[in-house]
């Protein structure tokens, strides 16, 4: 089964791969390692094999196929699918039941893309485990909140998951499994129909085995869609032919890497070390300690008084149900006065313009995705702070796996640009992780 996300489409759009035939072997398998890796809330044969029926009657009537033909898709259980329940990561009887699609599964349908099932989410996408197990090593953590898709995607399961990210939802799980995964700028990608933890934090991010589909599928999910205020004039970016752009020069990386977010691990600091010496003057160190220390404390400021406000009705019906770390957080938020909370979103809107100069200078940000390889026990999802501040300023950032651990456990370091460059970004990471490769 081929990993390269365009030529599997492209295999299943010209009928090279009988669709139905494929799908009917994705369960087979889906199910055996189910058993092990518990990245799904369910498979759901029924549906599976519905939409692989549909989707071939598609190809055989000569209609339009869109550019995720046949590639299935795995969708965290804080977002609405029709047909399914809503899970949150909590017991049945908090789930919701959606009469629609959400607004990105709806564009995945459009795109032609498999709706593949629900993915495990940590207990309402929180520092919580999940009970997925590592694609490598089932002991380990494979991090959170996206744990179900990250898995699923780095055990070859499926070609294109989403997830979501409030803090270091994404990239951190990208890390631990050895995944690529994108967090696209604040806003590129709607979120309506998708359970809001922050409305200024919570962001869309996509994983894929390789950078053409992570382009692909954030292509096909990005513009406003008339509901969330956040996408509202969000640009339509060309991703895919930006990414197959050649560089001229090598890419500029501004090291940034303070101590607020936590000492790298030995392991982690060798491999960094390792790959600043391989970029040379390509790379170099820029300081804003003091500057990421304020967005470590805005952030905490935002989320917890954010999730106060969006969980409480949860908090009403479900108290029972809600991890200790969550209603810590809520009673945390319900004590920070206003004039703190509008500090908090300020120093997001200065912190935001302070980078600008580094972005003039420089293509991207590099700094690490997580301090270390992935923890060695379930009870942990792993430390976030290396993704806290471009969650707070909304920057795209991608996690690149570079290396691996004499454990055999992933690493990889994560690229940040400037809103809207997101293009930049993705390039960058493939400039990187074919040099990586030569090198």
């Amino acid at each position: 089964m081929s990993t390269d996300t365009r030529n599997l489409r492209n295999a299943l759009a010209t009928g090279q791969l009988d669709l139905e035939e494929y799908y009917k072997a994705w369960l087979a398998s889906a199910v055996a390692r189910e058993a092990t890796l518990k990245a799904f809330v369910s498979i759901e044969e029924a549906q599976v094999l519905q939409q692989a029926e549909q989707l071939t009657r598609a190809r055989k009537q000569s209609e339009a196929l869109g550019p995720l033909f046949g590639l299935g898709v795995g969708v965290k259980d804080i977002i609405d699918v029709e047909g399914f329940p809503t899970g949150f990561g909590l017991a049945l009887e908090a789930a919701a039941y959606p009469l629609r699609d959400s607004a990105i599964v709806r564009r995945l349908r459009s795109a032609g893309a498999l709706i593949a099932g629900k993915t495990v989410t940590t207990p309402l996408a929180s520092r919580a485990p999940s009970h997925t197990r590592h694609p490598i090593d089932p002991e380990r953590s494979p991090g959170g909140s996206s744990s179900g898709s990250a898995a699923a995607v780095a055990a070859g399961l499926l070609p294109l998951a989403l997830g979501t990210q409030t803090n270091g939802s994404v990239i951190r799980p990208a890390a631990f499994c050895g995944v690529p995964a994108f967090k696209p700028s604040f806003g590129l990608i709607p979120r309506t129909g998708t359970l809001i933890q922050s409305n200024t934090l919570d962001q869309i991010g996509v994983f894929a085995r390789d950078l053409d589909g992570i382009a692909q599928v954030t292509e096909c999910l990005m513009g406003e869609d008339g509901h969330d205020t956040a996408s509202h004039r969000a640009p339509r970016l060309s991703l895919l032919a930006e990414l197959h752009d050649e560089w001229t020069r090598s890419p500029r990386f501004a090291v940034v890497i303070p101590p607020a977010i936590g000492e790298a691990s030995e392991a982690m600091g060798a491999a960094l070390h390792e790959l600043l010496e391989f970029l040379g003057p390509a790379a170099e160190r820029v300081q804003y300690d003091y500057l990421i220390e304020d967005c470590m404390d805005a952030h905490s400021v935002i989320h917890a008084a954010e999730i106060a406000h969006h969980y409480q009705p949860l908090l009403k019906r479900h108290s029972s149900l809600i991890p200790d770390g969550v209603l810590e957080q809520i009673k945390r938020g319900e004590e920070i006065s206003a004039s703190r909370y509008l500090a908090a979103l300020a120093l997001r809107e200065r912190g935001r313009a302070a980078f600008q100069d580094t972005f003039d200078d420089f293509d991207v940000i590099l700094s690490l995705s997580a301090l270390d390889t992935a923890p060695a026990t379930r009870d942990s999802t792993g430390d976030p702070r290396p993704c806290t501040p471009w969650s707070l300023l909304g920057f795209p950032a991608l996690h690149v796996p570079l290396f691996v651990s004499e454990e055999g456990m992933p690493m990889g370091v994560q690229l940040v640009g400037a809103p809207w460059q997101d293009g930049r970004v993705l390039r960058a990471g493939q400039w990187l992780m074919s040099e990586a490769a030569r090198g």
